[in-house]
């Protein structure tokens, strides 16, 4: 029984709603209920459908869509524990010419099932529904009124939204300006500033520019109001001076927005005073900012567009390789010496050749029941194969410190170290792992003491690679031999893709 705890179990209601419990895993957590519903008041025909197994629904060959979608294969109903669950609902309505039907998917969680269950029943009206979405922009039109907000103004705040939440590319222009070395988080916190949440750094150095500030307030205020916490840091360049007019307006802007209680506390408002920190700090707060707006350069739009244009122009434009007319010979398969059939227990798909490695045959017709893997490891250094490729290394640690990136998927199994090969003259493009490309050739897998060899035949290229840990050094082998199988000369790019992490990921 604690061995089913791992699982979510579903439950189907005779309403046809569906219940999803994670059962509890410690002493002061309690059993989460996830409560689902596809619901419509016009004519549905047949029976509502559901499937709770990701490999059945997206299948073997995960492309954009999924399996039973595309070849609208009947789900399976079945409502037992799975390993990798999702859940996926039918049903089947016909829409006559110029008719128009509603859908409502209706999603509700808590710890308590009867509050999921009775949240199921209210909505399963769609005046109900109707009436929610109205009050929820009446909400949102009361609460835009009372933060002064603009379209236009929360359109260009969730823009720069999406520079602070997510991986900000354009944070390397400001990067490059930095000195190169080790910087302290810790140096912050005589500040106040944790740097534990995104930082906005504001910059300013003349009067006129006050109009940055008043806007980064209000776009402040906004994120707090969805509850997005973010560090303000206005960095003050004025000179010193009696008058200290910038300081003084920055302090009645944020008394006018009524955000007083927000400064130098976490999530809150921090002005610093360029003359009063070391040039030291300035870098490292430059450095732990999500994005830094300088006001000289005009309003949170045009900075945002500049940088844009900046990053842009960086990329280097590789171009489009011209493709000359060729004739593209017939396929001819090169893995027709392997006998299959003389391994040892072969059961279909594999078997062992004499009792130290074992083969696995690939094709478009036989595909592993789940995924296969293999982990080559010394004391210190590893790496987990799959038979797509798939896996990471690591170093020292396989949890805490991986170097490439873990794909916790089994049904789509997604490498993190993928080979890609071009032939110049026919324009084609693949990899020698199978789940990425768009036909399924025929290969062979041999698993060995301490090795893993790939060999497979595409584009009239025979592949060979073997790939190995050494005993002491932190090293992971990859040996490529391609064979040209044609009496053409070829020309071929080949591409060896990794996605680094060098930390728990």
């Amino acid at each position: 029984m604690a061995f089913n705890n791992l699982f979510l179990t579903f439950e189907k209601l005779e309403n046809e709603n569906i219940i999803i419990k994670r059962k509890k895993r410690g002493t002061n957590e309690k059993d989460m209920y996830l409560g689902v519903s596809l619901y419509t008041e016009h004519e549905t025909i047949g029976d509502f459908e559901i499937e709770i197994d990701k490999e059945k629904f997206l299948g073997k060959k995960y492309n954009l869509i999924p399996e039973m979608v595309k070849s609208s294969k009947p789900y399976s109903q079945n409502m037992g524990l799975i390993t990798d669950p999702c859940l996926a609902t039918k049903r089947t309505t016909k829409i006559m010419p110029g008719e128009k039907i509603i859908f409502d998917l209706i999603i509700c969680i808590s710890d308590k099932k009867e509050v999921v269950l009775n949240l199921l029943e209210k909505y399963r009206n769609t005046n109900i529904i109707t009436k929610t979405f109205e009050l929820t922009r009446a909400k949102v039109e009361a609460e835009s009124i009372y933060l002064g907000l603009k379209g236009t103004d929360i359109e260009k705040y969730q823009k720069l939204l999406s520079y602070i939440i997510f991986n900000n590319p354009l944070k390397k222009i400001m990067l490059n300006t930095l000195p190169k070395k080790i910087y302290s988080q810790s140096d912050l916190w005589k500040y106040g500033i944790s740097g534990d949440l995104p930082i906005i750094l504001l910059e300013i150095e003349d009067l006129n520019d006050m109009y940055v500030i008043k806007d980064m307030l209000k776009a402040h205020e906004y994120y707090r109001s969805k509850n997005i916490k973010v560090d303000l840091v206005i960095l003050n360049g004025e000179q010193n001076s009696y008058d200290q007019y910038i300081n003084y307006e920055i302090e009645n802007a944020i008394l006018n927005r009524q955000m007083e209680y927000l400064k130098n506390i976490s999530g809150g408002v921090f002005v610093l005073n360029i003359n009063q920190i070391d040039k030291e700090d300035i870098d490292l707060l430059k450095f732990k900012s999500s994005i830094v707006i300088n006001a000289k350069d005009g309003d949170i739009n045009t900075v945002i567009e500049d940088l844009e244009e900046e990053y842009i122009k960086e990329i280097k434009n590789i171009g489009l390789d011209a493709k000359p007319d060729y004739i593209v010979q017939e396929e001819i398969n090169s893995n027709q010496n392997i006998d299959m059939n003389s391994l040892k227990y072969y059961n279909e798909f594999g078997g062992f050749y004499k009792d130290v490695e074992y083969t696995i045959k690939l094709d478009k017709e036989n595909k592993l029941p789940s995924i296969w893997s293999m982990i080559l490891a010394n004391e210190t250094f590893g790496t987990v194969i799959t038979q797509n490729l798939g896996g990471f290394t690591w170093h020292k640690n396989s949890r805490l410190n991986r170097l490439s990136a873990w794909n916790n998927n089994p049904v789509m199994d997604l490498p993190s170290e993928i080979i890609y090969l071009k032939d110049y003259k026919t324009g084609k493009k693949w990899s020698l792992s199978d789940n990425i490309n768009n036909e399924s050739n025929e290969s062979y897998i041999t698993y060995g003491m301490g090795y893993i060899k790939f060999q497979s035949t595409q584009n009239n290229i025979a592949e060979e690679l073997d790939i190995f840990i050494p005993r002491k050094d932190n090293i992971k082998i990859n040996i490529l031999k391609l064979k040209n199988l044609e009496l053409n000369k070829r020309k071929l790019k080949l591409i060896y893709y990794i996605k680094p992490v060098l930390r728990r990921r």
